[in-house]
Protein backbone atom coordinates (compact mmCIF):
# COMPACT_ATOMS: atom_id res chain seq x y z
CA UNK A 1 0.00 0.00 0.00
CA UNK A 2 3.00 2.35 0.32
CA UNK A 3 3.37 2.45 -3.45
CA UNK A 4 -0.14 3.02 -4.78
CA UNK A 5 0.29 5.35 -7.76
CA UNK A 6 4.09 5.26 -7.33
CA UNK A 7 4.95 2.27 -9.53
CA UNK A 8 6.73 4.38 -12.20
CA UNK A 9 8.72 6.30 -9.56
CA UNK A 10 11.85 4.08 -9.56
CA UNK A 11 12.16 4.34 -13.33
CA UNK A 12 11.71 8.12 -13.29
CA UNK A 13 14.34 8.55 -10.59
CA UNK A 14 16.87 6.30 -12.31
CA UNK A 15 16.27 8.03 -15.66
CA UNK A 16 17.44 11.23 -13.97
CA UNK A 17 20.97 9.79 -13.96
CA UNK A 18 21.19 9.92 -17.73
CA UNK A 19 22.82 12.88 -19.48
CA UNK A 20 25.55 13.23 -16.87
CA UNK A 21 23.34 13.94 -13.83
CA UNK A 22 24.73 12.42 -10.65
CA UNK A 23 22.48 13.59 -7.79
CA UNK A 24 18.74 13.26 -7.25
CA UNK A 25 16.68 14.41 -4.26
CA UNK A 26 13.29 12.87 -3.58
CA UNK A 27 11.50 15.33 -1.33
CA UNK A 28 8.22 15.63 0.52
CA UNK A 29 6.75 16.31 3.92
CA UNK A 30 7.27 14.01 6.92
CA UNK A 31 5.30 10.78 6.96
CA UNK A 32 4.56 10.56 3.26
CA UNK A 33 6.72 7.52 2.58
CA UNK A 34 10.10 8.84 1.45
CA UNK A 35 12.00 6.18 3.38
CA UNK A 36 9.73 3.38 2.14
CA UNK A 37 10.04 4.70 -1.42
CA UNK A 38 13.80 4.84 -1.01
CA UNK A 39 13.95 1.20 0.13
CA UNK A 40 11.86 0.17 -2.88
CA UNK A 41 14.02 2.22 -5.21
CA UNK A 42 17.28 0.83 -3.77
CA UNK A 43 16.07 -2.73 -4.33
CA UNK A 44 14.91 -1.93 -7.85
CA UNK A 45 18.19 -0.17 -8.75
CA UNK A 46 20.28 -3.07 -7.40
CA UNK A 47 18.42 -5.67 -9.47
CA UNK A 48 20.36 -7.76 -11.95
CA UNK A 49 20.72 -6.09 -15.32
CA UNK A 50 20.19 -2.54 -14.07
CA UNK A 51 22.79 0.21 -14.23
CA UNK A 52 23.58 -0.07 -10.50
CA UNK A 53 23.23 -3.86 -10.37
CA UNK A 54 24.75 -4.92 -7.04
CA UNK A 55 26.31 -1.46 -6.75
CA UNK A 56 23.79 0.17 -4.43
CA UNK A 57 25.08 1.27 -1.04
CA UNK A 58 22.07 1.49 1.24
CA UNK A 59 20.80 0.13 4.52
CA UNK A 60 17.49 1.33 6.01
CA UNK A 61 19.09 1.15 9.47
CA UNK A 62 21.53 3.96 8.60
CA UNK A 63 19.13 6.66 9.67
CA UNK A 64 18.35 5.01 13.00
CA UNK A 65 20.24 7.09 15.54
CA UNK A 66 20.82 6.09 19.11
CA UNK A 67 23.11 7.17 21.92
CA UNK A 68 25.80 4.65 20.91
CA UNK A 69 25.23 4.97 17.18
CA UNK A 70 28.25 4.77 14.92
CA UNK A 71 29.00 7.71 12.64
CA UNK A 72 27.37 7.60 9.22
CA UNK A 73 30.74 7.49 7.47
CA UNK A 74 31.52 4.26 9.38
CA UNK A 75 28.21 2.74 8.29
CA UNK A 76 29.04 3.61 4.69
CA UNK A 77 32.45 1.98 5.11
CA UNK A 78 30.80 -1.19 6.42
CA UNK A 79 28.57 -1.32 3.32
CA UNK A 80 31.57 -0.97 1.01
CA UNK A 81 33.52 -3.64 2.90
CA UNK A 82 30.55 -5.97 2.55
CA UNK A 83 30.59 -5.45 -1.24
CA UNK A 84 34.35 -6.07 -1.23
CA UNK A 85 33.93 -9.27 0.79
CA UNK A 86 35.77 -7.91 3.81
CA UNK A 87 34.82 -8.42 7.43
CA UNK A 88 34.43 -5.41 9.72
CA UNK A 89 36.46 -7.01 12.51
CA UNK A 90 39.40 -7.44 10.11
CA UNK A 91 39.35 -3.71 9.39
CA UNK A 92 39.07 -2.93 13.08
CA UNK A 93 42.06 -5.18 13.75
CA UNK A 94 44.16 -2.87 11.56
CA UNK A 95 43.35 -0.03 13.97
CA UNK A 96 40.48 1.54 12.08
CA UNK A 97 37.62 2.19 14.50
CA UNK A 98 34.33 4.14 14.40
CA UNK A 99 35.93 6.60 16.85
CA UNK A 100 38.74 7.49 14.42
CA UNK A 101 38.79 11.13 13.26
CA UNK A 102 36.22 11.89 10.57
CA UNK A 103 38.89 12.75 7.98
CA UNK A 104 40.64 9.40 8.48
CA UNK A 105 37.37 7.55 7.92
CA UNK A 106 36.44 9.77 4.97
CA UNK A 107 39.78 9.18 3.22
CA UNK A 108 39.46 5.45 3.76
CA UNK A 109 35.90 5.48 2.41
CA UNK A 110 36.95 7.21 -0.80
CA UNK A 111 39.86 4.77 -1.25
CA UNK A 112 37.60 1.76 -0.65
CA UNK A 113 34.98 3.11 -3.08
CA UNK A 114 37.67 3.49 -5.75
CA UNK A 115 38.76 -0.11 -5.17
CA UNK A 116 35.16 -1.31 -5.35
CA UNK A 117 34.60 0.58 -8.58
CA UNK A 118 37.81 -0.85 -10.08
CA UNK A 119 36.77 -4.40 -9.14
CA UNK A 120 33.32 -3.85 -10.58
CA UNK A 121 34.84 -2.48 -13.79
CA UNK A 122 37.01 -5.60 -14.14
CA UNK A 123 34.18 -8.01 -13.35
CA UNK A 124 31.57 -6.29 -15.46
CA UNK A 125 33.76 -5.21 -18.37
CA UNK A 126 31.58 -6.90 -20.93
CA UNK A 127 28.30 -7.29 -19.15
CA UNK A 128 27.35 -4.15 -17.25
CA UNK A 129 28.13 -0.92 -15.53
CA UNK A 130 30.63 -0.20 -12.79
CA UNK A 131 28.39 2.60 -11.51
CA UNK A 132 27.83 2.91 -7.78
CA UNK A 133 24.81 4.50 -6.12
CA UNK A 134 24.96 5.90 -2.59
CA UNK A 135 21.51 6.28 -1.04
CA UNK A 136 21.20 8.91 1.71
CA UNK A 137 17.94 9.16 3.64
CA UNK A 138 17.14 12.37 5.52
CA UNK A 139 19.91 14.34 3.82
CA UNK A 140 18.65 17.52 5.45
CA UNK A 141 19.95 16.03 8.72
CA UNK A 142 23.53 15.57 7.48
CA UNK A 143 26.28 17.63 9.04
CA UNK A 144 28.26 20.00 6.82
CA UNK A 145 31.19 17.58 7.16
CA UNK A 146 29.05 14.68 5.90
CA UNK A 147 27.71 16.77 2.97
CA UNK A 148 31.26 17.71 2.07
CA UNK A 149 32.13 14.01 2.11
CA UNK A 150 29.23 13.23 -0.26
CA UNK A 151 30.68 15.81 -2.67
CA UNK A 152 34.17 14.29 -2.33
CA UNK A 153 32.76 10.82 -2.99
CA UNK A 154 31.05 12.10 -6.13
CA UNK A 155 34.23 13.85 -7.31
CA UNK A 156 36.71 11.08 -6.62
CA UNK A 157 34.71 7.97 -7.46
CA UNK A 158 32.03 8.89 -9.99
CA UNK A 159 29.44 7.57 -7.53
CA UNK A 160 25.85 8.73 -8.06
CA UNK A 161 23.72 9.83 -5.09
CA UNK A 162 20.03 9.72 -4.22
CA UNK A 163 18.99 11.91 -1.30
CA UNK A 164 15.70 12.33 0.52
CA UNK A 165 14.74 15.56 2.23
CA UNK A 166 11.66 17.37 3.49
CA UNK A 167 12.14 20.24 1.04
CA UNK A 168 13.61 20.49 -2.47
CA UNK A 169 17.40 20.49 -2.49
CA UNK A 170 17.80 23.97 -3.97
CA UNK A 171 21.55 23.93 -3.77
CA UNK A 172 24.31 21.91 -5.34
CA UNK A 173 26.22 19.07 -3.77
CA UNK A 174 29.58 20.70 -4.26
CA UNK A 175 29.65 21.35 -7.99
CA UNK A 176 26.84 18.93 -8.86
CA UNK A 177 23.34 20.22 -9.56
CA UNK A 178 20.68 18.14 -7.82
CA UNK A 179 17.57 17.01 -9.70
CA UNK A 180 14.57 17.50 -7.38
CA UNK A 181 11.65 15.08 -7.55
CA UNK A 182 8.59 15.73 -5.41
CA UNK A 183 6.85 12.72 -3.89
CA UNK A 184 3.09 13.20 -3.86
CA UNK A 185 0.71 11.73 -1.33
Amino acid sequence: EDFVNRQPMPCHVLMSFTNGRRAVCMHGESGMGKTASLACLAGFAASQGRRFSDGVLYDPAWNLQGPASEPLVWKWLEAVWCKLGRLVWEQEATGLQPECPFQVLAQRLCAELLELQTRRRELLASSGSDALLLVVDDADMLTSEEMSLVHSIMNKTQTCVILTAKKPWNRCVGTYKVVNMALER
